[in-house]
């Protein structure tokens, strides 16, 4: 159940996010992963790092702060909206009777 969440996270994370040109990190336990595109994506967009010893430990739970950190990375990659910012097009909206 852990390991589905942390593979949910990191994939779910990389895909919401903006396209990156920094090249990733190579970790030495993540070849043949089912989701290795997926951790080297959220390598590149600096959502997670690994380990000092370039491992990734794929198959170990991720704890509390260390989802919270990816959570906070990732949505500093999100585009900020002006929700004070006039609208550029104007709705209409029509009743379907």
């Amino acid at each position: 159940m852990f390991f589905k969440i942390t593979y949910l996270l990191v994939a779910g994370i990389a895909s919401l996010t903006l396209i990156s040109g920094v090249k990733a990190q190579t970790f030495t336990d993540i070849k043949g992963n089912p989701y290795e595109q997926e951790i080297n994506r959220a390598t590149e967009l600096n959502i997670v790092a690994g380990f000092p010893n370039q491992t990734f430990h794929p198959n170990q739970p991720v704890k509390r702060e260390e989802a919270i950190s990816m959570i906070v990375e990732a949505l500093g990659t999100l585009t900020e909206i002006d929700l004070k910012e006039a609208p550029t097009k104007k709705f209409t909206f029509s009743s379907s009777q």
